[in-house]
């Protein structure tokens, strides 16, 4: 991954890395350490990711939440919150 602007990037497009004789894929995006970097270091892509994993716990929480009394409602909250 190569990191810069928009306009420098365009003209970098034809830089070829090889190491130990291999070519090194070049992406777009990658995940390290749990935070999504791409390369123009913008927060979009992780801040999409981040979206997308409370919303399907979000989805879940509320199928279940006729089932859970208010102390496993809580429970679960806390748990939530203290992943991200």
């Amino acid at each position: 991954m190569l990191f810069g602007t928009r306009q420098k990037l365009e003209h970098s497009s034809d830089i070829a890395i090889q190491s130990q004789g291999q070519k090194i894929e070049r992406v777009s995006s990658f995940c390290y350490l749990g935070v999504t970097l791409d390369e123009h270091l913008s927060w979009n892509e992780h801040v999409e990711t981040i979206c997308h994993k409370v919303g399907k716990r979000l989805g879940l929480l509320s199928r279940i939440r006729s089932y859970l009394t208010q102390k496993l409602l809580n429970v679960y909250t806390t748990v939530l919150y203290k992943q991200f």
